[in-house]
Order: structure tokens, then sequence, then C-alpha cells
């Protein structure tokens, strides 16, 4: 008997809630609002009875697509999404929200994380796989000035983000993902053809792998950090294929490690700029367009097979004055001018 009445109270969990942001007797779902304003949310279906949000139910956003706010943290089984133009952010500059739950796009699907207005620092805590159809995407927007990040966490352990992103930023500041749990894994690419950096990164003691298939494309920068400068102690793992046009930026902790995970995985056409922390080889091949900076270690190799790094400068001078190097790794400078 007390199974039986266990079983009962988690199925009772489990409900289908739709959001109808207007609450009103209308039975039209979806449009703008906040996720945990009262009664903003009709049960079983569309034209189902209104109510409040609970946790532990599964969101189907649909209808008139708008702008959700996440003024506190939310807890949905999953979260559904059956058309595109949803908007999904948080509530003010400072004050992370949690959104702890699976997210799911209908085929062909965009959804939009924070505000394509907000200047400040913005951090949404993602803590479940991201996923969905052919055709479905994730925009990260943003305005953020160059010392602030529209940033997303990876936050709960061996989640992964499998579809496609695009960095629509108008600010100069950073916007991307970081990794807060432990195994969790980015297999959708991410392409940014705007000013704002493409942020990736780990916290202390967490890792990311960019792992194959994905890739990063564009003529925006990538900068390696967990946000503000020096900070993401943990290690990123780079399995997919960075093909940017912009610089690529260390600007992690001095802890934190950048490691490749297979020959030519960062962009060749790219310049390598070291403010802080480490890239390990690791017993790839790797060539760049040029290598700057003098910050963190700079550049080892932890393998027992040799890794080449190939520099190869061709026009003007670079300077720089990090570590190159650990027993078995090998540096080949070519081109232009260089002072290292």
């Amino acid at each position: 008997m007390f199974s039986f009445f266990v079983v009962r109270e988690e199925n009772a969990l489990s409900d289908d809630l739709y959001w109808d942001a207007d609450g009103e007797v209308s039975t039209t779902t979806g449009g703008t609002g906040t996720w945990t304003a009262l009664n903003t949310w009709r049960i079983t279906s569309s034209v189902g009875t209104l109510q409040s949000w609970v946790d532990g139910n599964d969101a189907y956003f649909g209808g008139t697509a708008g702008v959700v706010t996440l003024s506190g943290n939310v807890d949905p089984g999953t979260s559904y999404f059956t058309v595109t133009g949803y908007t999904l952010q948080t509530e003010g500059n400072s004050t992370p929200r949690s959104h702890q739950g699976v997210i799911v796009l209908s085929a062909g699907v965009e959804l939009k994380l924070h505000t394509a207005t907000g200047t400040g620092g913005r951090e949404m805590n993602i803590g479940g796989s991201i996923g969905g159809g052919a055709g479905s995407s994730i925009v990260i927007q943003g305005n953020q000035s160059s010392n602030n990040s529209a940033r997303v966490n990876l936050s709960v352990s061996g989640m992964e983000l499998s579809i496609p992103t695009t960095i629509n930023a108008t600010g100069a500041g950073l916007s991307g993902y970081v990794a807060t749990a432990t195994n969790t894994t980015i297999s959708g690419s991410i392409n940014n053809n705007t000013g704002a950096r493409t942020m990736l990164g780990a916290t202390d003691g967490n890792d990311l792998t960019f792992g194959s298939p994905a890739s990063h494309t564009g003529t925006g920068s990538l900068q390696f950090s967990a946000g503000s400068s020096g900070t993401g102690a943990g290690r990123v793992l780079v399995e997919g294929n960075f093909s940017h046009t912009g610089t690529t930026i260390f600007d992690h902790a001095a802890s934190g490690v950048i490691q490749l995970g297979a020959d030519n995985r960062l962009s060749d056409g790219s310049v390598l700029v070291f403010n802080n922390g480490t890239l390990d080889l690791n017993g790839t091949d790797q060539k760049v367009a040029g290598l700057s900076g003098n910050g963190g270690r700079g550049i080892v190799n932890t393998s027992v097979d040799q890794g080449v790094l190939t520099v190869e400068i061709a026009n003007g001078s670079q300077t720089y004055g990090g570590l190159i190097g650990t027993p078995g790794s090998l540096t080949n400078i070519a081109g232009a001018n260089n002072n290292i």
C-alpha cells in the first residue's frame, strides 16, 4: 500500500500546463508575461482551466509567441516550445535565474535566450539538456558592454546542447555557455558574425566538451572564459572544429585548461591571444595565424605524444611572453616578424 500511494503522488505532479500569459477567460494561449505570475497556465490543454505554475509539471509554449520572464527559479519536467519566436529571459541584470528542466523545440522552432536590449551582465542556469527537431535552434541575444556577458550556464551533470546556436548580440561583450556542472557537452554548432565575443568556459571542478561534429563559425571572436576576466578554472575539451576568422582569446582562470582533442581543432586563420589560462596541445598538432599576449601559463603539452604548434604570421609583428612547451612538445614559428 505504501508504494501505491507514492506512485499516485508522483503522477499528480506530472500534468501538462499550457502558457497563457493574459490569464483571461479567452482560451488563446501564448503571449508575454512572467512565468510564475498568478493564473497564467491552463491545465491539460490550451482550453483547460486556468491555474498558477506548479514545479514538476511539463510546460507547453504555443499559440502567440512572446517574451517569458523568469523572476525566480522554476523546475519543469520538460519545457516544450512548439512555435517559433519565443524569448526566455531573466529579470534584471544581476541575479541569476534557473530553469531546472529539459528544453525541447519542435522542428523549425527558434528560441531566444536573454533580452536583446540588456547592457549589464545577464545569467541563466539551464538544468537539463537542450534539443529539438530538424531546423530548430537557439539564439543568444544581448547588448552587453565589453566587460559584461549574456551567459547561459549548463548547470546539471551529463546534460547536452545538441542544436545549433546563433550569437545575435549588438554590444562588444560576451555571449555564450559556461559549464557549472561536470560532464556537460555541446554538440550543436555555434555561429557568430557580430562584434560580441562567443564565450565558452567551465567553472572550478567542472568540464565542458565542445564535441564533434560541432563547429564555431563566423567573423566574430571566441573567448575562453566564464564571464568576467580571469574566471573559469575548469576544463574545456575541444573536439569540434573552430573555423572563425576573429581572434581566439584565452582569458579563463590561471588554473583553467583548454585541452585539444584532435589535430587542428582551433581555427588556423585565427590569432591566439593569451590574457590568462592554459592551452594544452594534448599530443596534437595545431596551426594558427599568430600568437600574442603574456598572461597565464601559456601553451603546454601534457601528453606523452609530441604536440606541434605551428605559428604562421603573414604580416606585421607579434609579441608573446608566455610559456611554450613542456617535455614532448615542439613549436614551429614561421612567417614575418615575431618576438617570442
